[in-house]
């Protein structure tokens, strides 16, 4: 394993000069924002290079995968009354159907997701689709309510590393300066495909039956496999985070003379310097299944990282606070069609699924609103601090869901425990989804993608 000096690691410690008009600088264009990381002057298979176009399809491709991922969880509540009546189920048993596709979400995140790291994403990408199709398939064809657990378990352990992988994806094809909108969209798309789930199978289950909705979810996969083998090519790329990072880093005066006098010494080096010569893959390479394992990667090392991670507070506590988040949102989606469905209300499946109306409506304004706010804010407060951008100018937005979710859950709990009116359920619902999108973009994944940077500087 390669170790990096203290020294080095103070290079990458999150602190880049994002706006300037250093002119040896590649910038975006016609506008003094400063691309960071530097894209490789000259190699065109450099992701960050692609076209906007071709980075856009590969982003979405893999964000499809990941948002049908969360519909696969939480969609089949609208059908346990239909499931209860064939298999003779309990209560009990019916929130196993959602928390086994849990469980098996949080295993494909430590089992499945490290692998790209070796061998590279595209085969990752390309295997968990295959087997989440084929575990729908399973599931819609299931002849008991054991079948019917195993095939959603299997389904999402599948589809579960599409979650960070989509994540490190941002990272892949994006500059600092347009992720903070780009995880917004992510995390949009999750709650999206999480919310809007419910509000499908309400209409689909009531007039097609409970099958339908895995039959619906494997016709997109399909679809979705398809866009993943033409348009998502392998976004591994070996970037050397020094020379990508260091020119950008924010200097303190003393570090700026030292540069400008290295700098001035050696122009007369860089000038005879010769042009070095990369070859362009095709696109018929590019649509190979499989990418070349990292030779100085080893097997065992990305599984152990996340765990090493896990000693800073930041990952420890964003983690904790993401993971506090989603597990109410999971609870309201299935205690939500058990009580709905008993008095007072004895709503049908699909004013069950009408329910979730106000949660899409949430999602979709928590992730677009905040996901633009975050960059602008962080544009604006580094123009404040000399051009310098620090992570922290993300938090702010982390003040958003503290302050909408507690009051939704104690809607919502209180709603159900006294038997509101349904209204009150939906308007708590509602301020948890509205609140989940821009922390699961803005603190727990791109403000921790920048400060933890040194510290994966330590990989293999």
């Amino acid at each position: 394993m390669q170790l990096h000096s203290l020294h080095e690691l103070e290079t990458t410690a999150g602190t880049f000069k994002l706006l300037g008009d250093n002119s040896h600088l590649q910038h975006e264009k016609q506008m003094e924002i400063i691309l960071i990381p530097q894209p490789h002057p000259y190699d065109p298979n450099d992701t960050l290079r692609w076209p906007r176009a071709k980075r856009l399809a590969a982003y979405w491709s893999c964000l499809i995968m990941a948002g049908l991922a969360n519909f696969c969880i939480t969609g089949l509540g609208p059908a346990f009354g239909p499931l209860a009546r064939q298999f003779h189920l309990d209560n009990h048993q019916l929130t196993w159907l959602i928390s086994i596709a849990s469980l098996g979400m949080v295993l494909g995140v430590l089992t499945v997701a490290p692998l790209a790291r070796k061998y590279g994403k595209r085969p990752v990408w390309l295997g968990g689709a295959v087997v989440f199709f084929a575990c729908n398939v399973w599931a819609a064809a299931s002849q008991s309510y054991t079948s019917l657990l195993l095939a959603r378990f299997f389904a999402i352990w599948a589809a579960g590393a599409s979650e960070p992988l989509a994540m490190d994806t941002v990272k892949d094809l994006f500059f600092l300066h347009e992720r903070g909108f780009q995880s917004g969209v992510l995390g949009m798309v999750f709650i999206l495909f999480s919310t809007l789930a419910p509000l499908i199978t309400g209409f689909l289950v009531q007039a097609r039956g409970w099958r339908w909705y895995h039959w619906l979810i494997s016709i997109l996969a399909a679809l979705d496999m398809l866009l993943i083998f033409f348009f998502l090519p392998e976004t591994n790329f070996k970037r050397n985070l020094h020379l990508a990072l260091d020119d950008v880093r924010a200097e303190t005066n003393e570090q700026q003379e030292t540069l400008d006098t290295k700098e001035t010494g050696s122009s007369h080096i860089e000038q005879t310097t010769t042009r070095p010569s990369f070859t362009k893959k095709s696109y018929i390479q590019q649509l190979k299944p499989w990418s070349t394992p990292d030779p100085e990667t080893s097997l065992l090392w990305p599984f152990v990282r996340p765990w090493i991670s896990a000693l800073f507070p930041a990952v420890t506590w964003a983690t904790l606070a993401f993971a506090a988040h989603v597990s109410c949102f999971i609870v309201i989606v299935t205690i939500t069609p058990i009580y709905l469905s008993a008095p007072p209300y004895l709503f049908t499946i699909r004013q069950q699924g009408l329910t979730f109306i106000g949660p899409l409506i949430g999602s979709l304004i928590g992730g677009l609103l905040c996901g633009r706010l975050t960059d602008y804010l962080s544009c604006f407060l580094s123009k404040r601090n000399n051009g310098v951008f620090e992570p922290e100018m993300r938090l702010p937005m982390t003040s958003f869901p503290m302050l909408a979710t507690v009051p939704g859950l104690i809607m919502f709990g209180l709603g159900i425990d006294r038997g509101y009116h349904w209204i009150v359920l939906v308007i708590g619902s509602s301020l948890v989804a509205l609140s989940l999108s821009p922390f699961l973009a803005h603190y727990s994944r791109t403000f921790l993608t920048v400060t933890m940077l040194q510290a994966w500087m330590f990989s293999p």
